[in-house]
């Protein structure tokens, strides 16, 4: 959700492309479905911190993986359960779109959401949303969200328009407020630790 990412540009991600600074990440898309010159884009994420926090999951993630930085492989990548170990391993193979849309809807149906209206494209849309809805407005706050977003209506003047890293990482910054503002909601406590608790078994389960 924090980076507007396209299923397809998560599902064809090398970690490669994933930097981890100390107080951000910053990804390269090297093509996208609006990127007809395949000229790449960056997007930057800030570190929030919590369990929602994209920089804090991403580093577990890589070290639980044993995924190095400049590895080559895909980040999301098919996991396979072995009966006799009684373990999980990632393969080498990426995550299939297929397997991607079950796991999204498994998920949503697990902390009790009816999944019918939800879609792979559910994040971005839903973040672009509240983005658009709470980033204080600004004569370059249209711009951010279209770089950040990786849109191609005004692709040409952003090309000649450079934003700040500081401008560029608060976009996602609103999204520790939303997290702040709604973590008394009984409701939203019980699916953010849901999904946090799965993510942190899928790493006590990698070998």
């Amino acid at each position: 959700m924090h980076g507007l990412f396209r299923i397809s540009e998560l599902l064809d991600l090398p970690a490669a492309d994933v930097i981890v600074h100390n107080q951000y990440l910053e990804i390269l898309v090297k093509s996208s479905k609006t990127d007809q010159h395949r000229e790449g884009n960056k997007v930057f994420i800030s570190k929030i911190g919590g369990i929602t926090c994209s920089h804090v999951l991403v580093c577990r993630f890589f070290a639980s993986a044993g995924i190095g930085t400049n590895s080559s492989v895909r980040v999301f990548r098919a996991v396979r359960f072995f009966k006799k170990h009684d373990i999980y391993q990632l393969c080498p193979n990426r995550l299939s779109y297929t397997r991607a849309r079950k796991l999204s809807i498994e998920t949503l149906s697990a902390i009790g959401i009816d999944s019918k209206g939800f879609s792979t494209h559910s994040l971005r849309a839903g973040g672009a949303t509240f983005i658009a809805k709470n980033l204080p407005r600004s004569d370059g706050s249209d711009r951010l969200l279209m770089l950040h977003g990786r849109w191609s209506s005004e692709q040409a003047k952003n090309m000649y328009v450079k934003e700040s890293l500081e401008s560029r990482l608060q976009l996602t910054r609103f999204f520790s407020l939303a997290l702040g503002y709604i973590a008394f909601t009984p409701r939203t406590v019980a699916v953010s630790s849901f999904i946090a608790g799965s993510i942190l078994k899928c790493f006590s389960t990698l070998r």
